[in-house]
């Protein structure tokens, strides 16, 4: 294990930069989902003609009822529909679901599971998802699902609701685990007054593999009451850019491999993005990591953790 204190100049240029920036006030319904002072450096505002016009190879909510920019409206059952329709179309549809508009889409109820689908907004600073309810688990889930994931799109929830995590992808009761998940140009914004789990949790469920081969580009994770990220028993796990904020149990991030009661540690995972916050790793191999910690770093029980990058 090998712990390099580098000048943060050094890290900022290995990661492109990535920043926490002040921003103006978006325009619109953007407001209400993507917190100015959160937003990605160099990344623009949407304007309302940004929206997608002619989606290809899929089919957009609004063909299943799906209403943009109306808080008093559920979309639950118009998502519910649409991921029913693509598990039995996928040749059609490539599993593709787009929400072209540019604004809000609300959720006030748990959708069922994501089935292998790809939800596609306009932009992560365009398109969001709002969740208005309560639930345990993820407020979007991918259970022993191959392929499938987010792009261009934000996620938060409404203050005072306590959903555990935004994102969850887990292995099934059979051990069929997800794989090949991939997570683009996302924004989860998880604060407020509600009390959250884990912002973005990969893990197993059933002594064995949580997920494998799972990629993020862009991906930005704002909040938790426990952890902005967890991994647990992941093989193959990549991250380009974007940035996790503010863990508040562990830390900001956390690769775990289970322990020795588990039976998979975590193995192959590159990270190159940065943390705010703590970084700790435990029961994990193969982990390189290519970032900036604002605090502090840990790894146990751990082999082959190298070129962690810290401020200080």
């Amino acid at each position: 294990m090998k712990r390099f204190l580098l000048p943060l100049i050094l890290a900022a240029s290995l990661l492109g930069g990535v920043a926490l920036t002040s921003t103006p006030a978006p325009n619109g319904d953007m407001a209400t989902f993507a917190p100015a002072p959160f937003a990605p450096a160099g990344l623009a505002y949407a304007s309302p003609s940004a929206s997608i016009a002619n989606p290809i190879g899929g089919v957009t909510l609004e063909e299943f009822g799906g209403v943009a920019n109306d808080s008093s409206v559920d979309n639950t059952p118009a998502l519910n529909a649409a991921i029913t329709y693509i598990a039995s179309h996928r040749n059609e549809t490539a599993s593709r679901l787009y929400l072209p508009a540019v604004g809000t889409y609300w959720l006030k109820s748990k959708p069922g599971l994501m089935q292998g689908v790809t939800i596609i907004g306009a932009g992560m600073t365009k398109t969001g998802i709002r969740f208005d309810f309560d639930a345990t688990g993820g407020a979007l889930e991918w259970a022993g699902d191959s392929a499938g994931g987010l792009e261009d799109i934000a996620l938060t929830v409404n203050d005072g609701r306590h959903i555990s995590n935004a994102v969850w992808v887990h292995s099934k009761s059979d051990g069929t685990l997800s794989s090949f998940q991939h997570f683009y140009r996302v924004w989860i914004s998880y604060t407020g007054s509600g009390s959250y789990g884990e912002t973005f949790l990969v893990q197993d469920l059933y002594n064995g593999w949580g997920g494998r081969d799972i990629e993020c580009r862009e991906l930005y994770v704002f909040g938790g009451t426990q952890d902005a990220v967890w991994l647990r028993s992941v093989k193959n796990f990549r991250w380009f850019g974007g940035g996790t904020f503010r863990g508040d149990y562990n830390g900001s991030m956390y690769i775990y491999g289970g322990g020795p009661s588990f039976a998979q540690q975590s193995i192959n995972v590159l990270m190159m993005t940065s943390v705010d916050g703590n970084l700790s790793v435990n029961y994990s191999s193969d982990v390189l990591y290519m970032g900036v910690v604002a605090n502090s770093y840990g790894a146990s029980n751990s082999s082959s953790v190298k070129f962690v990058l810290t401020k200080n």
